[in-house]
């Protein structure tokens, strides 16, 4: 009832809805006060998740589907999501993949990532494979950790850098020790300031066994860091495989070894991969994001046309 009045009040002439909670009810308050609601669908429950799906979640979903004006889907993935479990048409559904976070990412300062190398012990000339997630079961780290035992075995002086916190951390800890490489394994914590440690990376690993979107291989790219992910999920849309780094099987520590090696190991290619990097990352820039956004608005409340310059857009 307060969001009826709010619509009303406001005199709302779209709905944007994200999450299930503003899903369900907003789509109830919108057919209410006739006002077009959009769902963006940010995420996507699959088989590694203990419970999956709610069957309370998708049955409301697909209730509420014939109330949808819009779908927005994060990456093509969370798009295969939205269809195969909540009920939506295929066509329906429009992929408007999150935007670099430029408003809280800015360039590391070169002396500040010198000094925190050093503080690290890492040699100016020690390549190091690097990973910001949480310690989570889903997102792979312990599969990393087997992976970089291999890359050891030919490259001793690599490093691995976790950065982040999570349930896993004891487990990360102990398998490193038995393994014999817990004396280049650095966990950094939980750093509010990434950037900084990123731009120490050789290769950023994102190892997850699903992964919505991938923000961490966008802002890892954005710095110029070539990738090695999981072939699963959004990743695919951000990681051009052979240019910008590599796609691999997840829970595969071999082909996660094998590919981490193959940038670690080639001068030539890392260099190259390198430079695509940092060009690959403007279709996900903020100004085309919001170009986008302001399409589909527009379109549902039946305005005019947007601007094709993005930056009128925006000002929009």
């Amino acid at each position: 009832l307060k969001l009826i009045r709010i619509i009303r009040d406001s005199r709302a002439d779209v709905l944007h809805l994200t999450d299930f909670g503003a899903d369900t009810w907003g789509r109830l308050a919108g057919a209410i006060t006739r006002t077009p609601a959009m769902v963006q669908v940010i995420t996507h429950h699959g088989q590694s998740q203990p419970r999956g799906y709610p069957w309370q979640a998708a049955l409301a979903n697909r209730l509420l589907a014939p109330l949808t004006s819009r779908v927005l889907a994060i990456s093509s993935s969370v798009k295969d999501f939205a269809v195969d479990h909540m009920g939506f048409e295929r066509d329906a559904v429009e992929v408007l993949h999150y935007p670099m976070p430029e408003y809280s990412f800015s360039d590391p300062d070169p002396s500040d990532c010198d000094e925190l190398r050093r503080s690290l012990g890492i040699a100016d000339k020690d390549p190091v494979i690097g990973a910001v997630t949480r310690f989570h079961e889903v997102k792979g780290i312990h599969h990393l950790v087997e992976a970089y035992a291999i890359v050891r075995k030919t490259h001793p002086d690599a490093w691995l850098l976790l950065v982040g916190k999570g349930p896993q951390e004891a487990r990360l800890r102990a398998r490193a020790e038995e393994l014999g490489v817990s004396d280049r394994v650095v966990f950094a914590g939980f750093q509010r300031a990434v950037e900084r440690f990123e731009a120490l990376f050789t290769v950023s690993a994102v190892p997850s066994l699903e992964e919505g979107f991938g923000l961490v291989a966008l802002e890892s790219l954005r710095l110029g860091v070539p990738v090695v992910a999981s072939d699963v999920g959004g990743l695919p849309d951000i990681v051009e495989h052979g240019k910008t780094g590599f796609l691999v099987p997840p829970a595969n520590p071999e082909a996660l070894a094998d590919a981490l090696l193959q940038v670690v190991g080639d001068p030539a290619l890392h260099a190259s991969m390198r430079a695509a990097a940092p060009v690959s990352t403007a279709r996900f820039s903020l100004d085309e994001y919001a170009h986008q956004l302001i399409r589909v608005y527009r379109e549902m409340a039946q305005l005019a046309p947007v601007p094709e310059v993005a930056g009128m857009a925006v000002s929009a």
